[in-house]
Order: structure tokens, then C-alpha cells, then sequence
């Protein structure tokens, strides 16, 4: 089974320092009456400037995303629950995307490739906890 501690272990084994979101702060967005959740409240500070070591980390979140999904998606009640999941990824992959351009726009010339892919992995970070979450919800953890 697996559990948020474990996939928290292998976050921060994979990750050396967390994202700079501009205020910190979540950016929420409603569609259809949902809420869907473009990073998680706390001052995120860049450890490194090196813009390589962010966009790998960003990508590894990304990909322990991608495999959350399958997973979330068979102990989902529904094939409607399932079908929602899958809309709302969607949505928060653009959503993500529009606000980590915004937030990069602040940023110097010099700089703005590392905030943009800093922000991908502050809202990823957020997204992987978000999901693995609802996992542990849906799951009871085995005595």
C-alpha cells in the first residue's frame, strides 16, 4: 500500500529545494462550481538559480504526478469520479501553466526561465501532496 509518507520520502529525495511562487499564496480557479488549486499556501524560497537542476526536479514531480493518477483512478467510487479527476488534472496542467508564465514575467530576463520552472515544481510539489491526500482518504491504511 502506498502511503504519503512514502511518496513525501521520495519527494524530498528527489528534491533539493522548493519553488518561489511570487506571493506565496495559492491561486484558486473555478470551474463548474469546482475549486481547483494552482499551488499551496507558504513562502517557497529558490534554493538554486541553476536552471537545469530546477527543470529536472520539475519534471520528476511531474512524473510521479503522471503515475498518482492510475493509481487515484482505481480506488475512485465512480467511473463519473474518475472522469472528473481526469478533467480536473487537465484543467490544473493549463491553469498551471498560465499562472507559472504569469508569475515568470516578473522576473529579469536572466532569470525568468528558473522562476517559471520553479513555480512548475512549487504547484507540482503542491498537486502531489493534493493527490496522495485524497489516496490516503480513499484508502484506509491496513492494520
Amino acid at each position: 500500500m502506498r502511503s504519503t509518507a512514502l511518496f513525501i520520502a521520495l519527494i524530498c529525495g528527489i528534491c533539493t529545494a522548493y519553488a518561489q511562487s511570487d506571493k506565496g499564496l495559492p491561486v484558486v480557479y473555478m470551474h463548474r462550481g469546482d475549486t481547483i488549486t494552482i499551488g499551496c499556501p507558504g513562502s517557497f524560497t529558490l534554493a538554486s538559480d541553476r536552471l537545469e537542476s530546477t527543470m529536472a526536479e520539475s519534471l520528476n514531480i511531474d512524473q510521479l504526478i503522471s503515475q498518482m493518477i492510475p493509481e487515484l483512478m482505481v480506488v475512485l467510487p465512480s467511473d463519473a469520479a474518475r472522469k472528473h479527476l481526469e478533467m480536473e488534472q487537465s484543467i490544473w496542467l493549463k491553469q498551471r501553466a498560465q499562472q507559472c508564465r504569469k508569475e515568470s514575467r516578473s522576473a529579469g530576463r536572466e532569470s525568468r526561465d528558473v522562476r517559471l520552472w520553479g513555480c512548475h515544481k512549487w504547484a507540482g510539489t503542491c498537486r502531489l501532496e493534493q493527490l496522495l491526500v485524497r489516496y490516503d482518504e480513499l484508502v484506509p491504511e491496513k492494520e
